[in-house]
């Protein structure tokens, strides 16, 4: 499969980091809320599966990238149903925001993603080697998505 990565060292790095980033604190303050920030979430790593699926030559990691895609759109599904049963139990069509929106979750969300490059990366080519391919592909990913944002 991939003999030359190390999975232990790169999970054993990985796991302690990314638990500590993921705390109770992070949540909102109410289930529907909860449910609207998770469905931000969901259309955004939708998203990224989709860019990466319109980018990939290779057929295998189409597929793979399209049945990911397909999973986010479900879980999206989920937590909006969800999200309208708790308004509802709330006699609300909306679930309201008094403190901010569900926005501040994409600080979360990047700072865990990096946390999972920097360990799959220094485990397969080293920090330095790493660094500089995480920048290559960083300004590789700008140049091909900036020109389709608003």
């Amino acid at each position: 499969m991939w003999p030359e990565f190390s999975w232990d060292r790169a999970f054993g790095g990985f796991y302690p980091e990314y638990a500590a980033a993921c705390t109770q604190e992070e949540l909102e303050p109410s289930r529907a809320l909860e449910m609207a920030a998770r469905c931000v979430v969901e259309t955004g790593t939708s998203t990224l599966y989709q860019t990466l699926n319109t980018y990939a030559t290779e057929p295998v990691l189409r597929e793979i990238t399209a049945r990911l895609k397909s999973d986010e759109v479900r879980h999206y599904s989920y937590f909006y149903d969800a999200y309208r049963r708790y308004c509802a139990e709330n006699g609300r069509r909306r679930a309201g925001r008094s403190a901010g929106t569900p926005a501040p979750r994409a600080g979360g969300i990047q700072r865990r993603r990096d946390i999972a490059f920097r360990h799959a990366g220094t485990a397969s080519s080293g920090p330095t080697q790493h660094a500089r391919e995480l920048q290559t592909f960083q300004k590789a990913m700008r140049e091909r998505i900036t020109p389709c944002l608003p």
